[in-house]
């Protein structure tokens, strides 16, 4: 009984230990810089102009300074939001696709959607207009006056966002299965 506790104890160390060393080397490939606060996850991760825009899920919308990779340094965050899976960003505004939070009652995801969030000053992002999708909003894309969210529930919803305070739906395309 003692070596079996002894086996369980040196393996139980011997893979903490470890835990960092799983990591592969990649040619070309060098880590120069790290940041970590705690996040949820990151899910989604846009650059524009030395800043990294993150969806990193409950922890809502981050945003770090990357222009010197070595240092990256959290700047601003916008953490009203159930689940921020994805994000794309087009002049001020940053547009997360937002999952939801599951409801047992309705059994299926709700408060999702849409959210978009003005980051003319990164230091103090402020959410100006939400569109709830039916579905859990998974992912985003933005192209001119159109956010493209890939919704949970099997559809992709086409969202005007010419008047960022008023998103609405425009069109849809069921992607069954």
């Amino acid at each position: 009984m003692r070596i079996t506790i002894l086996l369980i104890t040196s393996i139980c160390v011997a893979l903490t230990a470890g835990a960092d060393l799983f990591a592969q080397d990649a040619e070309n490939v060098e880590q120069v810089g790290r940041i970590y606060n705690q996040w949820d996850n990151a899910w989604d991760v846009v650059v524009v102009d030395g800043l990294a825009y993150v969806a990193a899920g409950c922890s809502g919308l981050q945003i770090v300074d990357v222009s010197d990779p070595e240092n990256p340094v959290v700047v601003g965050y916008w953490e009203y939001i159930n689940e921020a899976c994805g994000v794309a960003v087009s002049d001020e505004y940053a547009y997360v696709a937002d999952g939801g939070i599951w409801n047992e009652d309705e059994f299926g995801y709700v408060g999702g959607g849409l959210r978009v969030i003005s980051v003319d000053d990164p230091e103090h992002p402020e959410e100006v207009g939400y569109y709830n999708t039916p579905g859990r909003a998974e992912g985003v894309t933005v192209s001119g006056d159109y956010a493209y969210v890939a919704d949970g529930g099997g559809s992709l919803r086409v969202i005007s966002v010419a008047d960022p305070e008023q998103p609405e739906e425009v069109g849809f395309c069921d992607t069954p299965g």
